[in-house]
């Protein structure tokens, strides 16, 4: 938010940040394990960034992540990753040349969709279908049954639009919608049950980390 921005721009965050990143390099050439687990540290907050970017409807973001995320899909032996995303990455990075109006489109937030009121919700475009269109479209088995006949098969297909119109106007009228949410509705992240969930998981975190050694620990005894 506005009070957000004004912290993360200040010099004394940045000394903090300068500081850390002098303590992650200095160790890491030093101690392998040490290494190992600050490049766990750097995936995990640029998935997070990721993530961000669709909650947002960032596009810059969201294009800036996925290069940084091509080095270790290299590295990991990740290859397919690797040869669709940079090729994914090359397209869209040319798109204000080759297609301007789908640029304009992808910067203003058309990648993503929101789904309800809440703040800091959006979903990828493909997540969306999944959890509308495809989650009201499924039957007991699914397909298994009729699979094998193609005229079964594309009237299921051809009708799946309708039927999750249908299903999402029936949880509606019962009062089940879940997008349906009030004015001023705390984001999931943000009520005390989720909280109080991440707060055990960091909690045995540390504990885990306390009963063998700590793996940022810079001193030979540690290894």
């Amino acid at each position: 938010g506005d009070n957000f921005r004004p912290v993360v721009n200040s010099a004394a965050l940045q000394v903090v940040h300068q500081k850390y990143q002098q303590f992650c390099s200095k160790n890491s050439d030093s101690f392998p394990n040490f290494r190992f687990w600050t490049s766990y540290i750097e995936m995990v907050q640029l998935l997070l960034r990721l993530i961000r970017s669709s909650r947002t409807a960032n596009w810059d973001l969201h294009l800036s992540c996925i290069l940084q995320m091509l080095p270790w899909c290299f590295a990991y032996d990740r290859q397919n990753y690797a040869r669709y995303m940079s090729l994914y990455w090359l397209q869209m990075a040319q798109l204000k040349n080759t297609h301007p109006a789908a640029d304009t489109y992808l910067k203003r937030g058309g990648f993503a969709v929101q789904r309800s009121s809440s703040a800091f919700a959006r979903v990828a475009s493909d997540m969306a279908i999944e959890q509308s269109i495809n989650r009201a479209t499924k039957t007991r088995g699914g397909i298994i049954g009729f699979s094998r006949s193609p005229s079964a098969v594309q009237r299921w297909v051809i009708t799946a639009h309708d039927r999750a119109e249908i299903a999402e106007v029936c949880m509606e009228h019962c009062g089940m919608d879940s997008n349906a949410e009030e004015a001023g509705h705390l984001h999931k992240e943000c009520q005390v049950t989720r909280m109080e969930a991440d707060e055990k998981d960091v909690l045995r975190i540390i504990s885990t980390i306390t009963a063998f050694f700590n793996p940022f620990a810079s001193s030979e005894e540690a290894y």
